[in-house]
């Protein structure tokens, strides 16, 4: 009896695994930290005057990420000081519920998330489907949809809303965490 079930399961996972050819886990890897790395200039871009005149210092360091689709991989992580004050975003992943990734930008007295969604999205909307196989399911949520997707702020639960990034959106989330 174990040894039909054990037999059962193995052909299972052999049948998910070629269907899991589909899925190019370095490209989405790849387009994540492209991502990221335009979000990274967009902040640079909406701070540059500050930057330029030394009141702003951006650096940036290295973190490993490991997500169960894509496996390890390493990412930058971006700093700001601002005199004694250091805020940094960090990014938490790609594969996440509701969005095409998450950056957090994190202070010595908080936190706010940057989320890839739809442009025109103002909340999350999250759908289930039921699959008669479990293993039918594809890997579509995970590739680049026809829509525009750009970077929000999520506000916290439990009526989460997606606000635009603009250079306000930002310089009052960093004065927030920042708590100035």
């Amino acid at each position: 009896m174990a040894n039909t079930q054990f037999d059962d399961f193995i052909k299972r996972e052999k049948t998910r695994a070629a269907g899991a050819g589909n899925f190019d886990a370095k490209a989405c890897r790849d387009g994540w930290v492209s991502d990221v790395d335009a979000l990274y200039k967009l902040v640079e871009k909406f701070i540059g005057p500050y930057i330029k005149r030394g009141d702003v210092k951006v650096s940036y360091s290295e973190v490993e990420i490991n997500e169960e689709l894509l496996g390890a991989y390493k990412i930058r992580r971006m700093h700001l000081a601002i005199g004694l004050q250091q805020v940094v975003f960090t990014p938490i992943g790609r594969i996440i519920i509701g969005a095409q990734g998450r950056v957090d930008l994190m202070g010595p007295t908080g936190k706010k998330k940057l989320v890839r969604v739809d442009k025109d999205a103002t909340r999350p909307r999250i759908t289930t489907s039921v699959f008669p196989d479990v293993h039918s399911i594809s890997s579509t949520p995970l590739s680049r949809s026809d829509k525009e997707i750009v970077w929000k702020f999520s506000t916290p639960p439990p009526s989460i809303q997606y606000l635009d990034l603009t250079e306000d959106s930002l310089m009052n989330s960093i004065l927030e965490v920042a708590n100035a």
